[in-house]
């Protein structure tokens, strides 16, 4: 009999390739979503998987998701760099996967595969390369998004000090399709736009589809109680904005930003934000990231897991390509599962 598995936040973008990648390995998998969740994202999926109206915040909802599932695959997260996501942010990232530890240990559930990120890592300012070995030290320079992926993945551990099996995947920023105005999915609505301007700083960059493999792969291999860094290539943010112009048939960006306007441009898009009523992509903590110069050690992941990552290249170019059919038909395009 195949293994009962449940993916939370599986309406996400992440959340959503794993669901679907599950099924078409030939598990039975439960997808967790709220009664206001979008479902566009598991179109021609709905009726191969179980959709379960429930949410990490609901206990008794949370129990019966969990009920009798071999693995829990917990992808629910919270992504945001303006204070006005700070509440809920520290509800869903920090309150909800204890929630989902809480119910893992009490219906003793097999496997927990939880979805963190290199933002709950260690970043000294003198070191570059980052790996699963650097622990996160708190600090006042680190973003809230940071600190409640810290605590979430603390959460976790405590799951595995009290006998829960568990493994963490630590994502750098995920480039996939999905909604686009959430995310780092709005680099690419903002590139379409017309962006003027690219930062001095680099990142690590992943495909979604990776991600989802790496923790399918947590699940199938006997791995218990470790993190891996699921990153697929270290590249600067001038280097994407203009792979993602070149993809998007639009012009690169061609100013660079200074320090000074760093500080000028997240504060224009705050006065911004507050007069139109939306979250500006550029804020204080967002201006303060896009400056730093950071890369991560996938060699675990590699070593350990097996895994194989996509080009990058690759997946902006695949990504421009849903991008300009998403403008074209207003229909969500995919990236191929295979």
């Amino acid at each position: 009999m195949s293994k009962r598995v449940l993916v939370t936040g599986a309406s996400g973008s992440l959340g959503s390739y794993l669901s679907k990648m599950l099924c078409n390995k030939g598990y039975n998998v439960r997808a967790l979503v709220r009664k206001t969740s979008r479902l566009d994202l598991l179109e021609n999926y709905t009726e191969k998987l179980e959709l379960f109206e429930g949410n990490i915040l609901d206990l008794p909802s949370l129990e019966d998701a969990i009920k009798d599932i071999d693995w829990v695959f917990h992808c629910a997260a919270k992504v945001s760099y303006s204070p006005k996501g700070k509440k809920e942010m520290i509800a869903i990232n920090i309150e909800g996967t204890a929630n989902v530890v809480h119910v893992c240990q009490y219906h003793n559930t097999p496997k927990l595969i939880h979805a963190s990120s290199i933002a709950a890592l260690g970043r000294e300012g003198n070191k570059k390369m980052i790996s699963e070995k650097d622990l996160y030290k708190p600090d006042d320079a680190n973003s809230l998004y940071s600190k409640t992926k810290f605590k979430a993945e603390q959460e976790v551990w405590r799951g595995a000090a009290e006998g829960l099996n568990i493994a963490i995947v630590n994502p750098s920023v995920i480039l996939g399709t999905g909604f686009w105005e959430n995310s780092s999915n709005r680099i690419f609505q903002k590139v379409a736009k017309g962006l003027r301007f690219y930062t001095t700083g680099s990142t690590g960059f992943v495909d979604v589809r990776d991600v989802a493999q790496a923790m399918i792969l947590c699940a199938e291999k006997d791995i218990r109680d470790k993190r891996f860094v699921i990153n697929g290539a270290n590249i600067k943010y001038q280097y994407l904005f203009n792979q993602i112009a070149d993809g998007l048939n639009v012009k690169q960006p061609t100013i660079k930003v200074t320090p000074l306007l760093s500080e000028i441009a997240w504060r224009v898009e705050k006065i911004k934000g507050k007069i139109i009523g939306k979250t500006p992509l550029v804020t204080k903590e967002t201006a303060h990231i896009a400056s730093q110069s950071f890369s991560f050690d996938n060699s675990l992941s590699i070593n350990e897991l097996g895994m194989a990552y996509r080009p990058i290249e690759e997946t902006i170019q695949q990504c421009c390509e849903a991008y300009l059919e998403y403008q074209k038909s207003g229909k969500h395009a995919y990236l191929q599962l295979n």
